[in-house]
């Protein structure tokens, strides 16, 4: 199935996520996805997901970065094991 960035989105949001689309002034961006506090991603076990959409000379592969990151997206999400995680700090779950 392919997902849209909206999609994206609202599925990481009804996580509990948070997406960041980053565009810079070179015309290159990329999405930062990241898991709620005292949370990582299932499928990588890390607290963000980050992948290049464009590069600095315009060109542009939106759909395949939504559609790899929605396969991460998609495992969900778990707690955090690390007993000194420097991300989570001092959370209660």
């Amino acid at each position: 199935m392919a997902y849209t960035e909206q999609q994206m989105i609202a599925v990481v949001t009804a996580l509990g996520g948070t997406v960041e689309v980053r565009k810079y002034e070179d015309k290159s961006g990329d999405y930062l996805i990241d898991a709620p506090k005292g949370s990582v991603w299932s499928a990588t076990h890390t607290h963000a997901l980050r992948e290049d959409f464009a590069n600095s000379a315009g060109f542009s592969w939106k759909p395949k970065t939504v559609a790899s990151l929605m396969t991460d997206v998609l495992c969900g999400i778990q707690k955090c094991d690390e007993t000194d995680c420097d991300m989570c700090g001092e959370v209660e779950l």
